[in-house]
């Protein structure tokens, strides 16, 4: 093995030691002569000694040797780890990560430029194991200082590693009690894994789908070989000689085909059952081949909260849950950047200083909990604190000052309603931008990456209590947990992460509000609407039983989709439709039943804003019923936001000036109704799921048939290369979301109404 090799595997390892060091010093210090994290520390520095030995790295050697002798003090009970010696440990892991990662040819250079670094350090962390006096005589900095060379830039990142912001890596977590894994060393998988392209698993997945498939073929063949085999058995006791008669010759051979036939029938069975557990072993092994652990993603946590509450001056107790359950690679790298988003929010707004929770009869120490579980057929993730809740009345105010809503509009909408502002683009309630949070950034960035994997983003608060934010997701991106049912005489699957209950009710105990049929679940009323109607299928001939309704739920909302059967459970493989398609509206993927049969899965996002556009609209619209009636040949403007309360200021806004106004709830849809439709102009947000206004207007304007539709920009963005991106796009106006409260949006629709009709 060549010297290169020696480097590389040496990074490998280390990764695995670092990240164990990294995650167990946290507990060390909280926990004080905790056997089991002091323990593992100890070796992971051996090992660490160990493999710098073996590829001469002696700074690794001296660091790792420091940082052992101080593990073995705390585990021996002569030392207690301070927070101030967690801070010199975790200085040796960083500085240990970055060394890892420099090219081979400039290690001599890089260390060169480091070692008063690496001298400083290594007294610092032999401080500690020398005892309390010793390290108040001796201590050295708090961070060790980031090797540089002038001429050289910082090292790139390495697969694996990560930092105090959290970035995953490879190494065991906490278990639910936050206490140490029982088996000490690096992670076991790591040595065994291999490398498989994501191409290569859906291949494998599609496979096992179409194995599954085929071995229901063959299971209805053996179920009609069983009907032959009972009908040749019928045959052959009708010719069976009576008593004292000799067998004709026709039934011994029919009898002796007949032991035949059972035979080999019984040999199908068997193999029939042998290949469905066969098949169903490679299914579920496949799947697990995408699969990951939730602690993956947290690993850096832990490091990120000690870091941020002692910067923050805050006490903060972390909590991991469900650290095992399994989630797809994709969305588990998806997860990554919103679990960051919440922890600093948490920290920095929702978990009060220690002197501030005393004074409200709190423990000084705040509590967060993160947390992973399949309910449902979904991953649920929760960031849970006990800190002092959102202040509704603040958000309601900041909505109306900032000119998201009028005053009128922001008093109807009820806690849950006002909440939702909370997810909007550059949208924050506090005064203070700081390094940790502020900029109003990081919550949206929550809902998109969850609308982006079709489910979605909640918050719940009580003041002076707590947040929990909850992240409703699929468990995998290649097969869904779904509910079949039947609409319009033909079967369909809605993903069950999106699907809140089931009810079957009598037609008499429905209820009428606003003209509209309602049914009564818990203390709510659910508006009810028809599937077939959504999807423009067939009406169901009317019956006598009972109604069968799907309660879809979305960020607090409920809604009462009517449908003809439920048809049961299934885990369906998706399979993505034919990109010659293009956008289909509702329909997320396709899959195939046990018996080859296709099925379409529906879009829970595509149908829930629909249903919310129907069932809210009136709602709202009420506040504009007293409008001067205008010409019935009023032109029709398309609205196009994925906020419902924003699409109904700019509704109020254009009805007012007697516009005929069509909503719609984000990118594609919007692009939908423009290909189904006729409308005059284009209102259309920038920041959407699935597709955003820049990305709607660049196809407008390469549609030959809506090139020439006038197009208004409307964002929260105001600044110059936000307004340049969308004018470069095609659109003939860029304003910002304060035009709601002057007149600079309606001014702008008259004019490019007036230049289109010349």
């Amino acid at each position: 093995m060549d010297e290169i090799s020696l480097i590389e595997l040496f990074r490998e390892d280390a990764d695995g030691q670092l990240d164990l060091l990294a995650e167990h010093i946290v507990v060390a210090e909280r926990a004080g002569a905790s056997g089991d994290a002091l323990t593992i520390c100890m070796r992971a520095a051996h090992s660490l000694k160990g493999a710098g030995r073996v590829v001469g790295l002696d700074a690794v050697v001296r660091i790792a040797h420091a940082m052992e002798e101080g593990f073995e003090a705390a585990r021996k009970g002569r030392i207690r780890l301070t927070p101030d010696d967690g801070d010199r440990l975790l200085a040796a892991v960083d500085l240990v990560r970055r060394l890892s990662r420099v090219p081979e040819p400039e290690l001599d250079v890089w260390l060169a430029a480091a070692e008063a670094d690496i001298t400083a350090l290594v007294e610092a962390l032999t401080a500690i194991g020398l005892g309390q006096g010793a390290r108040t005589e001796r201590a050295g900095p708090a961070e060790a200082p980031a090797p540089a060379r002038p001429d050289a830039p910082e090292p790139p990142d390495m697969p694996g590693a990560h930092d105090p912001s959290g970035t995953p890596g490879q190494a065991p977590l906490m278990d639910p009690a936050g206490t140490s894994p029982p088996a000490i060393g690096a992670d076991p998988g790591r040595a065994a894994a291999i490398k498989v392209s994501p191409e290569a698993v859906s291949r494998l997945m599609a496979l096992s789908a179409e194995v599954a498939v085929e071995l229901r073929q063959l299971e209805r063949h053996v179920e009609t070989l069983a009907g032959v085999g009972r009908s040749l058995s019928r045959v052959t006791s009708a010719l069976r000689p009576g008593p004292g008669e000799s067998p004709a010759p026709a039934f011994t051979q029919l009898d002796a085909i007949g032991r035949s036939f059972a035979a080999v029938r019984l040999d199908l069975e068997q193999l029939a059952a042998e290949s469905r557990r066969a098949a169903d072993d490679l299914h579920h092994d496949v799947l697990a081949t995408r699969l990951r652990p939730f602690g993956d993603v947290t690993m850096g946590l832990p490091r990120l909260v000690r870091d941020l509450g002692r910067q923050l001056g805050k006490e903060v107790c972390l909590v991991l849950r469900g650290t095992e359950t399994t989630v797809d690679r994709d969305i588990l790298a998806a997860l990554d950047a919103p679990l960051g988003h919440l922890v600093r929010n948490a920290l920095d707004h929702a978990l009060e200083p220690p002197e501030e929770r005393e004074m409200a009869g709190k423990p000084a120490e705040g509590r967060l909990a993160i947390s992973a579980a399949h309910r449902g057929g979904a991953l649920v993730v929760r960031v849970e604190d006990d800190g002092r809740g959102i202040d509704a009345a603040r958000v309601r105010e900041r909505a109306v000052s900032r000119g998201l809503v009028d005053a009128a509009l922001a008093a109807e909408l009820g806690p849950d309603e006002i909440l939702e502002f909370l997810f909007l683009p550059g949208f924050s309630t506090t005064d203070t931008v700081t390094d940790v949070s502020g900029r109003g950034i990081g919550l949206d960035v929550v809902q998109a990456m969850a609308h982006g994997f079709g489910g979605s983003a909640r918050v719940a608060t009580v003041p002076g209590e707590g947040t929990t934010f909850s992240l409703h997701l699929p468990v995998t991106r290649s097969v869904l947990r779904c509910l079949l049912v039947r609409i319009g005489g033909e079967p369909f699957a809605l993903p069950l992460s999106h699907v809140d209950r089931l009810l079957r009710v009598a037609a008499g105990d429905l209820v009428t509000v606003e003209g509209r049929a309602c049914v009564r679940v818990d203390e709510d009323t659910v508006g009810l609407v028809p599937a077939a109607g959504v999807l423009a299928l067939p009406a169901p001939a009317g019956d006598n039983g009972p109604i069968h309704v799907v309660v879809l739920s979305d960020r607090g909302h409920r809604h009462g989709l009517e449908v003809e059967a439920f048809l049961g459970e299934r885990d369906l493989v998706v399979r993505p439709l034919d990109p010659r398609l293009g956008t289909v509206p509702d329909v997320l993927a396709a899959s195939l039943l046990d018996d080859g049969t296709p099925i379409v899965i529906l879009d829970p996002d595509d149908l829930v804003r629909s249903i919310d556009e129907d069932l809210g609209g009136d709602r709202l619209r009420r506040t504009i019923r007293n409008a001067p009636a205008r010409a019935a040949a009023a032109r029709r403007i398309l609205v196009v936001d994925d906020s419902l309360t924003v699409r109904e200021v700019q509704r109020q806004l254009l009805e007012g000036q007697g516009y005929r106004v069509e909503l719609a709830v984000d990118g594609v849809a919007g692009w939908n109704a423009l290909r189904l439709g006729e409308h005059d102009l284009l209102v259309t947000d920038v920041d959407m799921p699935r597709l955003t206004g820049i990305e709607l207007t660049r196809r407008v304007r390469a549609d030959p048939r809506l090139s020439r539709l006038p197009v208004i920009v409307v964002s929260y963005k105001d600044r110059e290369e936000d307004r340049l991106a969308g004018l470069d796009a095609g659109a003939d106006r860029y304003l910002t979301k304060s035009s709601f409260t002057d007149d600079s949006l309606i001014t702008a629709v008259a004019d490019l109404l007036a230049r289109s009709a010349r």
